[in-house]
């Protein structure tokens, strides 16, 4: 006669399984976190290949953060953006219209991140607008300026061109919405912008998909997001693509190393002064 389990060694059994769940369950999440970090990168990689097969087009000029569309474009009269204006050169995602943001956005392909709170928003990506200008009257500067050429950076490998954002909370930003707003551009200009001042040993990270007011800066929809257990996905302004730890970017050394260089046709007043970094002498040791 076989004998049956008892209710010991049932008790011992299940508490071995429990035991091997709680081991297992969190290499497997990290495993999938992984996957989505390895997929989100394969991703940049082919935006930073058509931002630079665009830039070889145009003299080796970056492409610009928006432009004003033409009405067959855009009735609207909105901005074109940056998305929009590379994508003939990987053919990827949908062209969607938008309420606020315009007639010519790119969703879902690589133009989403899988750990992006919401596939169907457009603009996941920013770029950086020390380097790509903005000829339109949005420009952050509050007048034009313009992209500049690849040979005007002495080290592109080490100045972040394009990051993934964060997200403002908002809605899909498929009509009737109108809660759709996202920006195009790496708000680079407000990074070290600290309560009252700018700041750069202070600098706001905006590590949040939270922040949807304007009186908190910079909006996190404008900042890098640290979405893959503390990293984010860089596109550098030679092309090619990696992950950077948060707190990379912090700092003097940071903000001159990886994010500055002279905007064309920048404003006077810009960039601010903050000690030790001053507008003539803070970023010579990094030499763009």
């Amino acid at each position: 006669m076989k004998k049956a389990f008892t209710l010991i060694e049932l008790l011992v059994v299940i508490a071995i399984i429990a035991i091997l769940a709680a081991i297992l369950f969190p290499v497997f999440a990290q495993a999938k976190e992984a996957a989505k970090k390895t997929m989100c990168l394969s991703n940049e990689k082919e935006i930073g290949l058509a931002v630079l097969m665009y830039s070889n087009d145009y003299d080796d000029v970056y492409v610009l953060v928006q432009r004003t569309p033409s009405v067959v474009e855009d009735p609207l009269g909105l901005g074109l953006p940056w998305q929009t204006m590379v994508n003939p050169y990987v053919k990827n995602g949908n062209k969607e219209n938008t309420v606020t943001l315009g007639n010519n956005e790119m969703v879902g392909g690589l133009w989403n991140c899988p750990d992006f709170p919401n596939k169907d928003v457009p603009r996941q990506y920013g770029i950086n607008m020390h380097i790509a200008g903005d000829p339109t009257v949005n420009s952050d500067f509050g007048s034009p300026y313009y992209s500049i050429s690849q040979t005007a950076l002495n080290t592109p490998a080490s100045k972040v061109l394009i990051v993934e954002k964060g997200y403002m909370g908002r809605a899909t930003g498929k009509s009737p919405d109108t809660l759709d707003f996202q920006l195009a551009q790496f708000e680079a200009v407000e990074w070290g912008w600290a309560p009252g001042q700018f700041n750069l040993q202070m600098a706001i990270r905006a590590d949040n998909d939270t922040d949807n007011t304007a009186q908190t800066y910079p909006w996190s929809n404008g900042m890098p997001r640290f979405r893959h257990n503390g990293i984010s996905n860089f596109i550098y302004a030679d092309g090619h693509a990696k992950g950077a730890k948060i707190g990379m970017l912090g700092g003097v050394s940071g903000w001159c190393k990886y994010l500055w260089t002279m905007p064309n046709g920048g404003p006077s007043w810009y960039p601010y002064d903050s000690a030790p970094f001053t507008a003539s002498t803070g970023c010579s040791q990094y030499e763009n």
